[in-house]
């Protein structure tokens, strides 16, 4: 009787306990795995979320503004004025550190005097020459470190004259050729300019090395038709 006793009371061996340890490891290892894996699956949908979102409010403003009034922003940065992307001032969502017109390479910084578009003291807006002005091809402006979310982005917007634009287009007008911006000009008309409009978002500060985090695309007017 005490015999039994004493084996009821006797636990686990050492050996019982190093195999339940060990098998405890095998299965828990996958487990710990499969947390970390949709955890980091989250993490980078959150960041491609916030990254589209941040594209959208760019591309709002492609289409709220006019080619010049947007590019006029990016010709000397003003904390203070620049309203290309909205700012929650409760949370400091949507503050940007910088914001820049590059060359058409997206790598460097285009010079001052070769900028589209300029706002003086009076705030009026000069867009490159004027719509008689050579077309270019590629305008490239970069927002860095916009803030949102708990993180900092980078948005490279680019503007192509769209397939739809014929301001560019010549035309013969008294043995003179004109392009048809020219042509309205001189009559006194607005021209209506058609744009192709890309927006990437990158991680904040890995625009040249990383792929990006959300691109959004769309077609613009300078003018309301």
């Amino acid at each position: 009787m005490r015999e039994d006793n004493r084996r009821k009371n006797s636990g686990f061996t050492l050996v019982e306990v190093l195999v339940a340890v060990a098998i405890l490891a095998v299965v828990s290892v996958p487990i710990i795995q499969s947390f970390v894996s949709v955890a980091q699956i989250n993490s980078k949908s959150r960041r491609r979320q916030i990254a589209t979102t941040i594209a959208e409010s760019v591309m709002e403003s492609c289409k709220a503004m006019t080619m010049a009034e947007f590019a006029a922003q990016f010709d000397y940065y003003d904390s203070s004025k620049f309203s290309v992307i909205a700012k929650n001032l409760e949370n400091n969502s949507g503050s940007v550190s910088n914001a820049r017109e590059l060359d058409a390479s997206g790598t460097n910084t285009i010079a001052s005097s070769n900028r589209t578009a300029k706002k003086n003291a009076a705030g009026v807006v000069s867009f490159y020459g004027g719509p008689t002005a050579a077309p270019k091809t590629k305008f490239v402006f970069l927002i860095e470190g916009v803030s949102m979310g708990g993180g900092k982005y980078d948005a490279v917007i680019e503007y192509k004259p769209s397939a739809r634009d014929t301001s560019g287009k010549t035309l013969s007008v008294s043995g003179t050729t004109k392009t048809v911006a020219q042509v309205l000009a001189g009559e006194g008309l607005r021209v209506l300019k058609y744009y192709d409009v890309e927006i990437r978002v990158y991680r904040a500060g890995g625009r040249l090395t990383e792929d990006p985090l959300s691109t959004i695309q769309g077609t613009v007017t300078d003018y309301n038709e």
